[in-house]
């Protein structure tokens, strides 16, 4: 949404008050996201929370190595696998 925003505003879309107002909202969905993510932590004795600033909801093509640290940590968690991979 953060993308659509910039390039809404790349291309003179809304008034100051609708840009602020967007901005706004989307510093609150931001905080929410982060709140309920970290809530869904505490239903694990093995978790921690990890953030991607480079990425959008493709991280897996855009951080791929960054994915792969974090399964090779679940992996390192898990009595006798190998996490040589």
């Amino acid at each position: 949404m953060r993308r659509m925003y910039h390039q809404g505003v790349e291309q003179g879309l809304g008034t100051d008050a609708q840009q602020a107002t967007f901005r706004e909202y989307l510093a609150n969905l931001d905080h929410s996201e982060e709140a309920f993510q970290r809530e869904l932590l505490n239903l694990s004795t093995n978790a921690r929370f990890s953030t991607m600033s480079q990425s959008g909801q493709t991280i897996q093509l855009t951080e791929p190595e960054r994915v792969a640290d974090e399964v090779r940590w679940v992996l390192q968690r898990i009595p006798s696998v190998d996490t040589t991979i």
